[in-house]
């Protein structure tokens, strides 16, 4: 089958892998520049999620008792005297 449009049969090179074609619901209130937005978002979405699937919760717990054995204690912090008094 042959598609319509765009030029001379190149066969749907880098340029075609750059954007894919949405499908688009005809009646769809949407505009373009909305549809590419909501895409956009379920992509960050779908990597947060694999992101944070990555580690265990295990791991995630180490990391924070690591990120807090570097904070200092709140007894730590030098009090001031107030001597004026």
């Amino acid at each position: 089958q042959h598609r319509g449009g765009g030029g001379g049969g190149g066969g749907g090179g880098a340029a075609g892998a750059a954007a894919p074609k949405l499908y688009i619901e005809p009646d769809d209130p949407r505009t373009a520049a909305e549809r590419r937005f909501e895409e956009r978002q379920r992509e960050r979405e779908r990597e947060l999620i694999r992101k944070q699937a990555e580690r265990s919760h295990r791991e995630k717990v180490d990391d924070m008792n690591k990120y807090l054995d570097r904070l200092p204690e709140h007894y730590d912090i030098p009090k001031v005297d107030d001597m004026n008094k």
